[in-house]
């Protein structure tokens, strides 16, 4: 009955039975690298259209404040015209 030699397969495995763990390490740091770069790219959607809304919201106020300008100038010119027009009539 032959017994394989242990000591000897494994020292002809070495090579390999070193890849593995070494091959599993690079998979999951590549995993987690990858998952990292999609989590800033989410990031920076984000972050864009949070500017683009903070733009919209800052061009909406400055034209709500133009026209709130531009009703006072219409109601002060309607105001005036009437008191003209009262007075000559």
């Amino acid at each position: 009955m032959m017994v394989p030699e242990w000591g000897h397969i494994l020292l002809q495995l070495n090579p390999i039975i070193a890849i593995i763990p070494a091959t599993l390490a690079a998979y999951l740091t590549y995993l987690l690298g990858k998952r990292k770069s999609d989590r800033e790219e989410r990031f920076q959607e984000i972050n864009y259209w949070k500017n683009v809304a903070e733009e919209e919201r800052k061009r909406r106020t400055e034209a709500e404040d133009e026209l709130a300008e531009l009703r006072q100038v219409l109601q002060n010119e309607k105001a005036k015209t009437n008191k003209e027009n009262g007075k000559h009539g």
